[in-house]
C-alpha cells in the first residue's frame, strides 16, 4: 500500500501484547520463530484480515503452551521412560520432544491459519454485502459534477464497514499523489473476491479510456444486484436438499446408531444367557460379537460427530458455494446430533429394558 497506514481508530484488530509478554519474552520467541523472508508476506496475509501488526507475542504464547503440554505429556509418560538404559532415555526423549513440539506447532499454525481464514472470509463478505450501496453513492456523487477522487472520499460512510477503512485507505493514497486507478487497484488485488475485482478493473477501464464514469458505475451495480438475486434463487432450489441433509445428520443417523447399539446388545445378551453354553452337536456353538459394547458406543459417537461436521461443510457448498461460510454451522450441527444420539439412546432403553432383561 506505499507506506499507507490506517489511523490508529481504524485499527480494531491489532492484538495488544499483555504484561504476561514482557516477563516471559514471549515477544522475542515470535520474532524469533519467524524468519525474516516470511514477515512481509505474513504481514500482507494478516493485513487481509484487518491484523496490521505481525502479533509475534502471541506466537510465543503458542510456544509456551506447546511447551507446557509436552512437559505434561512426558510426566505422564514418564514410568514408560524411566524403564529404559540411558542410551535408550536419551534417544527417545529427544524423539518424543521432537515429534511432539512439532505436532503441537503445526496444529496450531492451522488454528491460526483458519482462524485469520475465516477473518479475511467475513471482511470480504461484508464489503461484497454493501459494494451496491456504495457505489450508488459514488455514481451520485459523480452525477453533481464532483471529481472522481472526491465522489470517492465522500462516498465512504460509517456504515459501510470493512469496505468504508478500505476505501478510505484508497484514497489518502490518492491524497499523497498516487493515481485513483492504481490505488484502487491496489485495494481490490488485496483481496480474492471476484466480485470486488470485476466491479472495480470496470470502473478503472473507464477512468482509463474517458468514458462515462457514472453510466459504467450504474451498470455494474445492476450486475451486482442480478447476482444477488441468482444467489438468492439458487439456494431458494437448493433448499429441499439442504432439509434432507438435516434430517439425515440430526435424525436418521444419530437413530440408527442408537438402533445397531442395542442390536449388538440383543445379540450379545442371547448369547451368553442362551446360547453360551451350546453343544457341538447343536452345531451352533458359541456366537460372539467382533466388537465390545463400549467400543461400538465409542465409535458412535465419533461418528455423528464427524458425519455432522463434514455434513455442514456440504450445506455450506450447496448453500453459499463455499466451505468458509459453514464453518459457523458446525459447532450447531455437532452438539445436536450428539444431543439426539443420548435422546434416542435413553428413549431405546425404555423401550428394550423389558425385552433384552427377557432374553
Amino acid at each position: 500500500m506505499k507506506g499507507i497506514i490506517p489511523e490508529k481508530k481504524e485499527v480494531k484488530e491489532v492484538i495488544k501484547p499483555s504484561i504476561w509478554s514482557k516477563v516471559f519474552f514471549a515477544t522475542e520467541f515470535g520474532k524469533a520463530f519467524i524468519p525474516e523472508f516470511i514477515r512481509p508476506k505474513l504481514r500482507g496475509y494478516l493485513d487481509q484480515a484487518g491484523i496490521y501488526e505481525i502479533p509475534y507475542y502471541l506466537f510465543g504464547v503458542l510456544f509456551y503452551i506447546s511447551l507446557a503440554i509436552t512437559t505434561f505429556s512426558y510426566i505422564v509418560l514418564w514410568p514408560v521412560f524411566v524403564k529404559l538404559s540411558i542410551l535408550e532415555l536419551l534417544i527417545y526423549t529427544f524423539l518424543f520432544w521432537f515429534f511432539v513440539e512439532l505436532a503441537l506447532a503445526l496444529v496450531m499454525m492451522g488454528i491460526v491459519y483458519v482462524y485469520v481464514d475465516v477473518k479475511i472470509f467475513q471482511r470480504t463478505k461484508a464489503m461484497e454485502d454493501v459494494l451496491a450501496d456504495f457505489l450508488s453513492l459514488f455514481s451520485d456523487n459523480i452525477k453533481t459534477g464532483m471529481t472522481v477522487d472526491k465522489a470517492l472520499w465522500l462516498a465512504v460512510k460509517p456504515e459501510f464497514g470493512v469496505l468504508a477503512k478500505e476505501i478510505r485507505i484508497a484514497a489518502k493514497m490518492v491524497m499523497t499523489g498516487d493515481d485513483i486507478g492504481e490505488a484502487l487497484a491496489a485495494f481490490v488485488n488485496k483481496y480474492d473476491s471476484i466480485m470486488l475485482k470485476r466491479s472495480f478493473n470496470l470502473i478503472i477501464e473507464s477512468m482509463r479510456g474517458g468514458g462515462q464514469l457514472s453510466g459504467t458505475i450504474d451498470r455494474v451495480i445492476d450486475d451486482i444486484k442480478k447476482t444477488k438475486v441468482l444467489k438468492e434463487r439458487m439456494i431458494a432450489n437448493t433448499i429441499s436438499y439442504t432439509i434432507f441433509i438435516t434430517i439425515i445428520v440430526l435424525f436418521i443417523a444419530p437413530l440408527l446408531f442408537s438402533l445397531s447399539y442395542y442390536l449388538l446388545l440383543m445379540i450379545d445378551s442371547f448369547s451368553q444367557n442362551i446360547l453360551g453354553t451350546a453343544t457341538v452337536a447343536s452345531g451352533l456353538g458359541e456366537i460372539k460379537i467382533a466388537i465390545s459394547l463400549s467400543d461400538f458406543k465409542i465409535f458412535a459417537q465419533m461418528a455423528t460427530v464427524t458425519i455432522a461436521f463434514f455434513a455442514s461443510m456440504i450445506i455450506s457448498i450447496i448453500n453459499r458455494g463455499d466451505v468458509k461460510s459453514g464453518l459457523k454451522y458446525v459447532p450447531a450441527f455437532m452438539a445436536g446430533t450428539y444431543v439426539m444420539y443420548m435422546i434416542f439412546m435413553a428413549l431405546l432403553n425404555v423401550a428394550f429394558s423389558n425385552l433384552i432383561s427377557t432374553l
